[in-house]
């Protein structure tokens, strides 16, 4: 586990390594047997030693199978966006939902794609890079018109604040940011007030974004 606001960086028994972002669980057997099967719950990378094993993640409502591969998964069942996005770095991947009868669909390197909601609905691949998808790891929040509250869970998680909007509906709001490695909670709001045209206050346990 990596707690709210550190990163921590794992070696599996098989020799592939994961990075694991703030308040996220990896859970998996001390040894491998014919499958690495792994349970993620947050964010994490993945870095996957080639083995003919197969290596498997699942989330609360995804399955990603790899060989020998480099690539992200983000599972956050509890924001307010409840999806599983894996992003393909390197090598290929087969990404599914976990309902019964499900088809497995295999991603090209440079490719994101969701797995969508309870209903686990796969989404055609989306307009999401490999820098945006993978900014974290080097400190940074990078956005291209996403809306405002799939940022929210992002800093909440990262400064370990609660970061509220007045109204709900500012949620829905797009924004496009490429903040490098920010070092505090106000300097992330500050700017996101200035490019949504936002007012911004502290309070007890974070901040609150307003018009």
């Amino acid at each position: 586990t990596a707690p709210q606001g550190q990163q921590m960086v794992v070696t599996l028994p098989d020799g592939s390594e994961v990075e694991l972002n703030g308040g996220s669980t990896l859970r998996y057997e001390r040894s491998f047997g014919d499958v690495r099967g792994l349970r993620l719950r947050g964010e994490a990378f993945f870095d996957v030693a080639t083995d003919e094993r197969p290596f498997l993640v699942r989330t609360f409502n995804a399955e990603v199978r790899a060989l020998g591969t480099a690539f992200n998964v983000r599972a956050r069942p509890n924001a307010p966006s409840t999806w599983t996005q894996v992003t393909l770095v390197e090598g290929t991947v087969e990404v599914q939902t976990q309902s019964e009868g499900a088809t497995a669909v295999r991603m090209q390197a440079g490719e994101t794609r969701r797995v969508q909601g309870e209903t686990a609905r796969l989404t055609a691949p989306l307009d999401v890079s490999v820098e945006e998808a993978t900014a974290w790891r080097r400190g940074d929040l990078i956005a291209k018109d996403r809306p405002l509250g799939e940022l929210i869970p992002e800093v909440e998680y990262r400064f370990v604040i609660e970061l509220t909007v007045r109204p709900p509906s500012l949620r829905q709001k797009r924004i496009s940011v490429a903040l490098r490695d920010p070092k505090t909670a106000e300097s992330v709001v500050r700017d996101l007030a200035l490019v949504l045209g936002l007012e911004y206050r502290e309070t007890a346990n974070g901040f609150t974004l307003h018009e």
